[in-house]
């Protein structure tokens, strides 16, 4: 039976963890969510220490979340405005050339395509933060594809593209796009006619980013080798494992909703757990500590090979947050 947290520490932990849901709460648009989790809030402090305690711990907890709701709300709205100046509107569609540098390798696409991720700006932008792109690459001639496939992180290239923002659904009580890409950590989408319109124009320096690239090719070969050229079943472990979604054809996507497991295609919480029981099973014969930091290394890690995406990230900062809290 493990023992009730000590009121110092529930008084620490339970606003940290507040001000992390009220930020995601809020820049995903979750209003139900918030009143799921204040109540919970209020009877995990009630019921773990004493009534002193528990007032602080809840009141301090509302203060942050209300906290963390106002930050993400600002800085919606300041990305709202930053994307009147670089698209000359709220949103839509316009072309242009982007000066950029690559994220990550190119992901595959279901129909032969690729996915390309971006940092940098259009050129006839004015100043202001860099912005991330997702390019979609259409299937094309061979060298076309194998031009694209050779980019790694850190590479620089001009590209001409059709790029915008797609602008909110007319459905009453549909969700945002806006919102959405923005919880996918991208800024704006984007296309181009031929994998020849991205131009590298200079080499990346070696890095992190290259050494995840590298990571992630090996892995996307022992995929294809394991699942013995089955294009569906290659694409479901790419999702499970890289967090690579782009592989998965409609019909896949729509099976699992309707089977109710479409949520393991999104890396999150599961996947988080299953790391770091691996990781704790089998450095179980070392001491705790170094365990424990292994296990934070390894959630690091995972974040930084899937990218950080808002799933992967609020379980990763949940689980490093519960793993020192028992420290």
């Amino acid at each position: 039976m493990h023992p009730c947290p000590s009121p110092g520490r529930l008084t620490a932990f339970a606003p940290a963890l507040a001000l992390v849901l009220g930020a995601w709460c809020a820049a995903s648009g979750q209003a139900a969510a918030a009143g799921a989790i204040a109540p919970g809030l209020v009877v995990v402090a009630a019921r773990s220490v004493r009534a002193r305690s528990a007032i602080l711990a809840v009141a301090l907890s509302a203060l942050a979340f209300l906290s963390g709701a106002s930050l993400a709300c600002l800085a919606v709205t300041a990305d709202a405005g930053e994307r009147v100046l670089w698209l000359g509107r709220a949103e839509g569609y316009v072309e242009g050339h982007w000066s950029a540098v690559v994220l990550r390798s190119a992901e595959p696409e279901f129909d032969g395509g690729r996915r390309l991720r971006l940092r940098g700006r259009p050129e006839d932008a004015a100043p202001g933060r860099p912005l991330r792109l997702e390019l979609r690459i259409p299937a094309g001639p061979a060298a076309s594809i194998e031009h694209v496939d050779r980019l790694r992180s850190g590479d620089l290239v001009r590209v001409w593209c059709r790029f915008g923002v797609p602008g909110p659904y007319g459905n009453p009580g549909s969700r945002d796009p806006a919102l959405d890409l923005r919880a996918a950590g991208v800024d704006a989408i984007g296309s181009v006619k031929s994998g020849r319109l991205v131009v590298r124009t200079g080499d990346g320096d070696a890095g992190l980013g290259s050494i995840l690239d590298v990571v992630r090719r090996e892995l996307r070969r022992r995929l294809d080798r394991v699942s013995g050229g089955d294009r569906d079943v290659r694409a479901v472990l790419a999702a499970l494992v890289l967090g690579e979604r782009a592989g998965l054809r409609p019909a896949i996507r729509d099976g699992m909703a309707e089977g109710g497991v479409v949520h393991v295609l999104a890396v999150s919480g599961l996947h988080v757990s299953i790391l770091v029981m691996i990781v704790s099973a089998t450095l179980m014969p070392v001491p705790r500590t170094v365990r424990r930091l292994s296990v934070a290394v390894a959630m690091l890690g995972f974040v930084a090979l899937v990218g950080p995406r808002a799933s992967v990230v609020r379980a990763a900062s949940l689980g490093l947050s519960a793993l020192f809290a028992r420290a």
